[in-house]
């Protein structure tokens, strides 16, 4: 016996039983080369679809883009860049001749940034009353840096509009360098302060020189798409509307340039340019397709059409197409929402209901992340078309009351573009002061108030002084 009992006999077949051992099994054959073959067939698959799917996206991309102009460098954005660095800013291009920052005048503005955002904050943020006076170390920044800020203003009045480079094709290469244009942000700040702190000088003529700058400035990066040029444009418009509403006898081309600004909403603008260029650069990510000449051998060609047709890459390009039109169609959600009778919660809801195909499906957090993060944008979009309305409409009454002299008695309720379906309603007081509010009281909290009431009552605004010469201004 052995260790664990007594020995086993060999297993004994019948000669049935061996013959039914070796017999071919088709069917285990099959699942096994199906097994090795399901990566490549369903490779196969993937880019048999994704060259279905993008002969139409390919072509929306290509007409989209085919809109975008080139932009290139000019004489005066580089003029403005010099002009900048003394302030301590950054350059927002390189130049053969390298610009030089002004290190004392860098570490001064850092000083005061954000006493600069709080302010700029506190007073655009306001629908109607007086502007508050420049706090001291704002006043003292801008006593002390006045004659560059000056020379900008006039560079932007008298010379070309200043053109930074952008060109949407060589945007999708990873060593282009992106936009961001903080030196134009930071710039827009000083000269926002500056039309401020003469506003409280009572020199109404500066006033609206530095704010014609301000609108040459901005028109630079108006006509790009990216988002954050977008952004900026949608910043610093809110705010120079915001001030204008404050003043008095204010020029007439303002009103037709508000009602302009109110009717688009730049950061949706940019987001669908991002859209498309994140398109672009997936598709261009990876290496071309290998392509043979029309002498080549059958090798040659049957090696390039297995590295064509059964490519790793044709799924993660098709993931991007995916995700591309996901967001188009998150777009085209938004497109048909009313900022006024859609609060942002429901906006999230909505666009968290357009998913990714199945086999492309995110997250659940990161699909509300992406919810979110699209409808606060929009959000804001929408108030900020808002803001700008408002203010042109005040621009407008005002100068009505400029010819008559007083405040209309009444005045027909106003549609508004921004929230079709509203109107803003005109309320003349007994005390000779108006108030012009949105029908609609907005439901999304922190929504900014959107009522404004004129303090004090406008006869006794002051004529403005006699005009002064100014700079030429060869642009409107």
């Amino acid at each position: 016996m052995g260790a664990y009992g007594p020995p086993r006999s060999p297993l004994k077949l019948t000669q049935k039983q061996r013959e039914r051992l070796h017999r071919p099994r088709p069917v285990l054959f099959c699942i096994i080369v199906g097994l090795f073959c399901s990566p490549w067939l369903a490779l196969l698959g993937i880019d048999t679809y994704l060259r279905q799917q993008q002969v139409k996206t390919n072509l929306q991309a290509d007409t989209f883009f085919d809109q975008i102009p080139v932009h290139t460098s000019n004489a005066s954005a580089e003029h403005i860049d010099r002009l900048g660095a003394q302030l301590g800013l950054s350059p927002n291009a390189d130049y053969a001749n390298p610009v030089i920052i002004n290190g004392r005048a860098a570490r001064d503005f850092a000083a005061i940034e954000t006493a600069i955002n709080e302010f700029l904050h506190s007073q655009t943020s306001k629908v109607s009353g007086p502007l508050d006076p420049l706090p001291t170390e704002l006043e003292s920044y801008i006593r002390t840096y006045q004659p560059t800020i000056e020379e900008i203003e006039n560079a932007l009045l008298i010379r070309e509009t200043p053109r930074w480079e952008m060109d949407s094709a060589r945007m999708t290469q990873p060593d282009y360098p992106p936009p961001g244009f903080f030196n134009i942000r930071s710039l827009q700040k000083l000269l926002l302060l500056s039309a401020m702190q003469a506003h409280q000088q009572g020199q109404t003529q500066k006033v609206f020189s530095i704010l014609e700058a301000s609108w040459q400035l901005n028109k630079t990066i108006t006509d790009r798409s990216d988002l954050s040029s977008q952004v900026l444009v949608a910043v610093i418009s809110a705010q120079r509307a915001s001030i204008l509403r404050h003043l008095n006898h204010t020029p007439t081309q303002w009103q037709s340039r508000l009602r302009s600004q109110s009717q688009i909403q730049p950061i949706m603008k940019g987001i669908v340019f991002e859209t498309w260029l994140r398109y672009r650069i997936s598709q261009n990510a990876w290496l071309p397709r290998p392509t043979v000449v029309a002498d080549a051998n059958l090798g040659e060609k049957l090696s390039a059409m297995v590295a064509n047709r059964f490519s790793l890459q044709s799924y993660y390009k098709l993931i991007s197409l995916n995700n591309t039109q996901t967001a188009h169609r998150t777009l085209e959600q938004l497109s048909g929402l009313n900022v006024c009778t859609t609060p942002q919660i429901t906006a999230e809801k909505r666009l968290a209901d357009v998913k990714p195909a199945s086999w492309n499906r995110e997250r659940s957090g990161a699909s509300e992340a992406s919810a979110f993060v699209m409808a606060k944008r929009w959000q804001i979009a929408g108030m900020r078309s808002l803001s700008i309305e408002l203010s042109q409409h005040v621009l407008q009454l005002k100068s009505q009351a400029q010819a008559q002299g007083a405040w209309p008695i009444s005045h027909a309720p106003i549609a508004s573009i921004a929230c079709p379906g509203e109107t803003w309603i005109y309320t003349h007081h007994a005390d000779n002061s108006i108030t012009l509010s949105l029908s609609k009281t907005l439901l999304t909290p922190g929504a900014i108030p959107l009522t404004y009431r004129s303090s004090p009552p406008y006869p006794h605004i002051a004529r403005p002084s006699p005009r002064k010469p100014t700079l030429p201004n060869h642009k409107q």
